[in-house]
């Protein structure tokens, strides 16, 4: 019952109209409302699948029943979605949410693509479906990427997967299909571009992704990446705050306090919903990491 009041109230909250008399872009609703001013990055994204090579691929997944690929808060018509993940939860066991004690057991690519579905095409995604990103996260995190590297030197791609709610629940906490479809665009980005930086993010069962994405990948692929960034991250506390096999130097986390979902659980409260205003500390990782390995290119060359 206190979850469902939580989220009522949580859902309730970001229906809300909200008024304003003065500008102020640290309030996530103003903020929003000029971010879209300014925006570069559509909720479609598919500069990678449809235009191919440049200096940085960057690959995002959003959350459970986004609009999009790239989304970063629950709109209030997920609400239904989540109480009836409640009580199926609640029926299936007495311990509905993931213990941050246990760690998901490893997914290996066979593991991934043993899943059925018709998203996949061979071992390739169908890279010529709308590659849809949502609304503030994903788009955000692109547009300052796109304002500090430029906009021709950065190539987004969103990961076009169902994002269902139940998927949160499997082993690694993440859709299986959308973990194969992640995994091709990231192999396909190093192969056909050995002289770009990827840069991966997600949020939420998108942040989930992620962790079972690029443990997966091969060394080489892995050292291909310039940075990670993860928003509300599912698998935050089953993995340590880390990467089974990665460079934690190259990984950022980011939670807010009082994100639940962080903490090893899937109670969405507010500040689940809250990651708009986190999106410039994603920015200003990434582009610090996309500099030093440039520079350690460099450094090799000469």
């Amino acid at each position: 019952m206190k979850f469902l009041v939580t989220l009522s109230l949580a859902a309730l909250a970001a229906a809300t109209p909200v008024v304003v008399t003065k500008k102020d872009v640290s309030d996530p609703v103003v903020g929003l409302a000029v971010v879209e001013k300014r925006q570069r990055t559509g909720t479609t994204a598919k500069e990678f699948s449809q235009g191919g090579c440049r200096d940085n691929i960057f690959v995002f997944s959003r959350g459970s029943t986004e609009i999009g690929n790239m989304v970063c808060f629950l709109t209030p018509s997920t609400l239904l979605h989540f109480l009836l993940l409640f009580l199926i939860s609640t029926l299936l066991s007495p311990y509905p949410f993931p213990s941050s004690h246990t760690k998901p057991a490893r997914h290996t690519p066979q593991d991934i693509r043993a899943y059925p579905t018709t998203t996949l095409s061979g071992n390739r995604p169908r890279l010529t479906r709308p590659q849809l990103q949502g609304t503030i996260c994903g788009p955000q995190t692109s547009d300052g990427l796109k304002a500090a590297l430029g906009d021709d030197a950065v190539a987004t791609e969103g990961v076009d997967y169902d994002a269902a709610l139940a998927t949160n629940f499997l082993d690694g906490g993440a859709n299986l299909a959308g973990i194969a479809i992640m995994t091709d665009i990231i192999n396909q980005a190093a192969s056909d571009c050995p002289n770009s930086s990827v840069l991966v993010g997600g949020y939420s069962q998108g942040a989930a992704m992620v962790h079972r994405v690029v443990e997966s990948l091969d060394p080489a692929v892995q050292d291909q990446i310039a940075g990670v960034i993860t928003f509300g991250d599912t698998q935050n506390a089953q993995d340590d705050g880390q990467i089974n096999g990665f460079d934690a130097d190259k990984l950022l986390v980011i939670c807010n306090t009082g994100d639940a979902v962080c903490d090893g659980t899937l109670n969405i409260l507010p500040a689940h919903l809250d990651y708009t205003r986190r999106a410039d500390e994603a920015v200003e990782f990434l582009v610090g990491k996309v500099q030093s390995a440039a520079a350690k290119s460099k450094s090799k060359r000469a």
